[in-house]
């Protein structure tokens, strides 16, 4: 390299045009470096070609992205990625038949630049896996793998995959010194994501100790990456130290986090001091949850905000996402508005004129960051609406509430399943709740069905999304559900979207392998386009929004109790043929009414004490729960209740509906049950699924039965009863595998159990039937069978209780067989009580067998038995009502 040439070309004033001859050892020395993976050697080549000019168009496009990739180490990234996009088109002018490793390099560039901006999320997957499909025309280098783990791990953050992104840098087995390379900017760059993808878990995550160990191993992580780049010169050491610098605020003590931050402002450069630091800095003052120290940093916030280059996007949205959180807390709706509504005028989501809030929805493109913006407007003018009573603030939040819900709905086919249930996940916490208040009041204003049909939409909103989010468990069940398959057609989709890039940039002699490529990748898509077709309804089980109005049809045969418990506020939505009722409740009271009469229905032998208790008690639960609505549900005409939060552990039927006053014989007490044949849901939606499938037939009944070991005598009547009208019957006994329960239910109609069972109201995991003593199977394991159409008869003790979560409804071992594709479930909300429950599932199946469905068959079990019909006259509640399908 001619170093005195090279010196006087770079303090000239204008850009000087190297020789070919210089150009050629430039671009020599800097393929021989992607190939090292020195860096402070890549930084001092990069650097030289800042004040040059090509002659050609090939060296024009080398040295154009040759000075890309050292304003992105000098953090300059706007300027990167203005020189990126001119390399790119210059490239595809360029007739180098060694085009393949600056090929790699801008791609590589593009996906981090693109990662840095994060408004464009699909070109980083882009470039990443343009990247990964040049990465075969090059020779190994250890240099290239890493960058490409590296360029991986961007694509695997856009879809919020962290346990994979730890799990991809675990597998890397980094040494701390390589032994040929140095590579050090690429490994502290994977430390440090693997630190944040770590760091990201803590939501599943309940106990302190779970949540210690887990900031330990990305603590780890960060010390790993303040390593590395403190072994070489890097501008990035300041991102590491502010990792470092929020794990002490939330784990470390004040000391710790304050000579964090001095040691994070410390490692600022002087020309750049805003880029890293600052957004962590704040995040953790707000991460204390320290009055003053939130204070501090709004005010930090506003000093600091209008400095922010206009590139910095993520470092823009955390500002605004503080502020806007601070306003949220403040209930400051004009301040909210502001910070949200930037977002339109700015560029940063739209770049508007004018802001009409009447017809914004009309005004913004359809993308996620504005989308996630339109939640934020609504919010604040929900809270104008709350303290000013602003009509025309409630009827903003509703329009933008609905335009989110119905964007989401269209969107699903459009966006990866994982990344669309993160973005769901977190407009549910947030917008749901608006949608749903909104919607009642708009009801309230001025009722009308097609408004009650708004609310049942948003209602049911919050319950299909916690179905489409516990699918993501499930590998493909359910006849492939249409969302699995349409993710296998968007991988292919951008697969087909690389190639045709490389056919754009590929020197001629790989044309012919790429367009044969291109053509296989379309016939796939074809093919995949024809299956999804093809698809019924049961694919779509769980995807969110898919809630059709009832026709007037079913509602003849059946009318829909719907309830909702969100932010404290509990709302009942009642639809008939005749009309609609949309009531909110008084909460007062209700949870621990559904406690105590749960307490007193499982007394097997009740007393007259107890007797009189539940009489008062059930009569006050309907009158509370009820009553209200009562008045437009016909009598004897079946009701399916989809029921929430603590209302998913009631006995409705129990309830009785006249005063205890006017009671005087036990066997004729006004069981709701009486009044209607109750059957219950989870979600409208995904019930819709259920109903449309084919009938429950007893013809050519296939019966495959699951024992405990120690409840197989027990229930051996049961048992023969069953075997007695089978065409098929298998029957096992004791522990068992996935594998071998898979076999037993495959041919079968009806799968029946007589187990025991656990139930935790805490974690889903720890939900189990047990088969033998030490023979569990939880949540997870029965999700992952195939049940699809099948009747599954539950007789074990709380396999309806479980995990609750408000506006989401109850996470139980019958929703894991229902989301295994069971049609119906029968099912407990308490612990069984023996002579009972087998004279109950005995009438349940001599009504079953004669024809009844399975929903009518369990209603006129207890019907027989609350009547006192029965053998052993099991007139009380508590031997009946607790068995629920």
């Amino acid at each position: 390299m001619q170093t005195t040439l090279l010196l006087v070309l770079l303090f000239s004033c204008q850009p000087n045009t190297l020789s070919v001859e210089s150009f050629a050892e430039l671009k020599q020395d800097l393929r021989a470096n992607q190939l090292s993976g020195n860096d402070t050697e890549r930084r001092q080549l990069l650097a030289q070609t800042d004040a040059l000019s090509g002659q050609s168009t090939n060296d024009r496009a080398c040295l154009t992205l040759y000075q890309a990739e050292n304003a992105y180490e000098n953090l300059a990234y706007e300027k990167a990625m203005q020189l990126g996009r001119e390399a790119l088109s210059l490239l595809k002018q360029s007739t180098d038949d060694d085009i393949n490793a600056d090929l790699y390099r801008l791609a590589s560039l593009l996906t981090k630049l693109h990662f840095e901006h994060w408004q464009y999320t699909d070109s980083i997957v882009h470039y990443a896996q343009l990247a990964q499909a040049v990465r075969q025309q090059l020779p190994a280098a250890r240099s290239l793998d890493l960058d490409l783990a590296l360029l991986k791990v961007l694509e695997l953050r856009v879809d919020y995959h962290f346990p994979e992104i730890e799990a991809l840098v675990d597998s890397l087995k980094l040494p701390d010194n390589e032994a040929t390379t140095q590579l050090h900017d690429t490994k502290a760059q994977l430390y440090l994501f693997q630190a944040r993808a770590i760091r990201k878990q803590r939501f599943n995550l309940k106990s302190k100790t779970e949540i210690e160990q887990l900031f330990a191993r990305s603590l780890s992580a960060v010390e790993r990456a303040i390593s590395q780049y403190q072994q070489q010169t890097s501008p990035r050491l300041p991102q590491a130290f502010a990792e470092n610098a929020m794990h002490k605020a939330m784990l470390g003590t004040d000391e710790e986090f304050k000579d964090a931050c001095q040691q994070m402002e410390a490692s600022l450069r002087p020309e750049y001091p805003l880029r890293y630091g600052f957004t962590a800095r704040l995040k953790a003052m707000r991460l204390t949850r320290n009055p003053e120290s939130i204070a501090e940093a709004t005010n930090y916030y506003r000093e600091i905000y209008p400095q922010i280059q206009p590139f910095n996007v993520l470092l823009k949205d955390e500002a605004d996402y503080f502020l806007e959180e601070s306003a949220k807390q403040q209930k400051d709706y004009a301040a909210l508005w502001e910070i949200a509504a930037a977002y339109l005028t700015n560029g940063r989501c739209a770049s508007l004129d004018v802001l009409i809030p009447k017809t914004l929805t009309e005004q913004i493109p359809e993308t996620i960051v504005c989308l996630n913006n339109l939640i934020d407007l609504a919010t604040a003018k929900w809270i104008e609406y709350e303290q000013t009573g602003s009509l025309e603030a409630l009827e903003l939040a509703d329009q933008y509430i609905g335009f989110v819900l119905a964007n989401w709905s269209a969107r699903q086919s459009n966006l990866s399943n994982s990344s669309l249930l993160y973005q769901l996940s977190a407009f549910g916490t947030e917008g749901l709740e608006i949608g749903v208040v909104s919607s009642i009041d708009q009801y309230r204003l001025a009722p009308a069905y097609a408004k009650a049909l708004d609310v049942l939409q948003r209602m049911d909103a919050a319950k299909s999304l916690l179905m489409r989010r516990d699918l993501l468990k499930r590998d493909q069940q359910m006849d492939l559900p249409r969302y699995l398959l349409q993710d296998s057609l968007l991988t292919l989709q951008k697969r087909i979207n690389v190639v045709e890039t490389l056919q754009q940039l590929a020197p001629e002699a790989q044309q012919t392998a790429l367009a044969n490529q291109r053509q296989g990748l379309l016939n796939d898509r074809q093919q995949l386009e024809e299956q999804i077709s093809t698809l019924n309804d049961n694919g779509k089980v769980g995807l969110l929004l898919n809630t059709s109005p009832p026709p007037a049809s079913q509602l003849r045969e059946e009318s829909l109790l719907m309830y909702s418990w969100l932010g404290g506020k509990l709302f009942a939505l009642a639809l008939t043929e005749a009309g609609e009722k949309v009531v909110e409740l008084d909460t007062t009271g209700i949870s621990g009414n559904i406690k105590a009469l749960r307490a007193i229905l499982d007394v097997a032998v009740p007393d007259h004490q107890t007797i009189e208790s539940y009489r008062s008690l059930a009569h006050r639960l309907y009158q509370q729960l009820f009553q209200s609505i009562a008045i437009i549900l016909p009598p004897g005409q079946p009701l399916l209740v989809i029921p929430d939060g603590p209302l998913s552990t009631l006995p409705f039927e129990a309830l009785l509906t006249e005063q205890p006053s006017t009671l005087t014989d036990r066997d004729e007490l006004p069981f709701l049950l009486h009044r209607h044949r109750i059957r219950y849901a989870s979600s409208w939606a995904v019930d819709q699924i259920h109903k449309n499938k084919k009938p429950f037939s007893v013809q050519n009944l296939s019966v495959a039965v699951v024992a405990h070991s120690g409840l197989a005598a027990y229930f051996q009547p049961t048992h023969d009863s069953l075997k007695m009208h089978a065409a098929q019957y298998q029957e096992h006994i004791g522990g068992t595998s996935p594998q071998r329960l898979q076999a037993l239910a495959t041919p079968a109609n009806i799968l029946h159990f007589s187990a025991h069972a656990k139930s935790n109201p805490d974690r889903l995991q720890d939900n189990y039937i047990y088969l033998s003593r030490n023979d569990k199977f939880d949540a997870a394991s029965i999700e992952s069978l195939n049940l699809t159409n099948k009747l599954v008869v539950l007789a074990a003790c709380e396999t309806r209780l479980g995990q609750q979560r408000a506006g989401e409804g109850n996470f139980t071992i019958s929703r894991s067989f229902r989301l295994a594709g069971a049609q119906h479930v029968v099912s407990s909300l308490w612990q069984v009580k023996g002579p009972p429950t087998k004279e109950l599932l005995e009438e349940f199946y001599r009504q079953l067998f004669a024809g009844q469905s399975p929903a009518e068959a369990l209603w006129r079990a207890k019907v027989k038995m609350a009547s006192g019909m029965g053998t052993k006259k099991y007139w009380w509640a508590g031997s009946w009502a607790g068995v629920v399908g």
